[in-house]
């Protein structure tokens, strides 16, 4: 995501730069919430127009006292706000001016389809949705975001460059890292700049894969792209899905369809609390078909472990197997 000028920024005769970007602030902050929240790849209630769910599943309650403001609630971190801004600036994990400048440049298209929001909001949500998702390549950004994946995320170039080539990731025009879904049909998001932006494209999301080399290591179900690629740099040779804010009933149909195929189905969710309620509704989905083996990461999550990994053997290529990293009873017990 770019910090660059703002490009939709409007003028206003007679004021002086500080009395605009004053007037400029206030219209920012004004822009229905409900655009933010589908430029940032949320999802709303279908049965509740106030309550919104992020990319992390955090839950957001908009409107005071169900009637519709500027006002919104995250029910997660137990913190609120007003305006376009300040959720900019918590979904997006954004400063003041980033928000700013964000929130400016998605303002032209936001303004596209404002009338229809009015008109019919739940609607509107979808057709911007199909809009804007997943986004087109912008092939002079790829240098940057290929940089982060190997300098950040300590991705190997070989696999990077694999997915690339194959149109699985590739660069938008706001330097994000796309991870488009196995179907094509949405994506994931990953700022790779100073701002920590995740979110979703796409009106039915699916889950990021990287097909098995070898399909007896069965599937394994992880929380991101970013999970899914760092699980295969350290060894894993199945199938893997990453499900970014997905629900649970869509990671249960996946679970679902791999087991009528034969496949082991592996829960490789990260090591906190959420991925333990993950983990069980995954074994819940299944009604006791198929017991999802537990793979645990040593650290959180699965891109520390590999960080960790190439920290410890900074000559090493990123292939360093599973099968080496010490077992307890809350780490991976895949394959020994």
């Amino acid at each position: 995501m770019s910090d660059e000028k703002t490009s939709g920024q409007k003028t206003y005769p007679g004021l002086d730069r500080q009395q605009m970007r004053k007037v400029e602030s206030e219209r920012i902050r004004e822009i229905p919430l409900v655009q933010v929240f589908v430029a940032m790849g949320c999802e709303q209630d279908p049965k509740d127009p106030f309550q919104w769910r992020t990319a992390n599943r955090e839950r957001i309650t908009t409107g005071d006292r169900k009637k519709a403001s500027q006002k919104f609630f995250n029910h997660d971190k137990n913190v609120g706000g007003y305006g376009a801004i300040d959720l900019a600036m918590q979904l997006g994990n954004m400063r003041y001016n980033e928000a700013l400048t964000w929130l400016g440049s998605e303002t032209g298209k936001m303004e596209v389809v404002a009338t229809a929001i009015k008109v019919a909001k739940r609607q509107a949500v979808k057709s911007v949705a199909k809009e804007t998702s997943p986004p087109p390549a912008e092939e002079k950004h790829w240098p940057q975001v290929r940089k982060y994946l190997l300098i950040e995320r300590q991705l190997s170039g070989e696999l990077v460059d694999k997915m690339h080539l194959e149109g699985k990731i590739y660069a938008d025009q706001f330097r994000n890292a796309v991870f488009l879904s196995y179907d094509g049909k949405s994506a994931e998001l990953r700022g790779t700049g100073k701002v920590t932006y995740h979110g979703l494209r796409g009106v039915e999301k699916q889950p990021f894969g990287i097909k098995a080399i070898d399909n007896a290591a069965g599937v394994a179900f992880t929380e991101s792209a970013i999970e899914a690629a760092s699980l295969r740099e350290l060894g894993f040779k199945g199938y893997v899905l990453g499900f970014a804010g997905q629900s649970k009933e869509k990671a249960g149909e996946f679970a679902c369809y791999f087991h009528e195929k034969g496949w082991t189905v592996l829960s490789a969710y990260n090591n906190d609390s959420s991925g333990e309620t993950m983990a069980k509704n995954l074994a819940a989905s299944l009604e006791g078909k198929q017991v999802p083996e537990r793979m645990i990461p040593i650290t959180k999550d699965w891109n520390d472990d590999l960080k960790i990994q190439k920290q410890q053997a900074p000559s090493s290529t990123g292939e360093k197997k599973l099968e080496s990293t010490k077992t307890t009873a809350k780490e991976s017990s895949l394959a020994q």
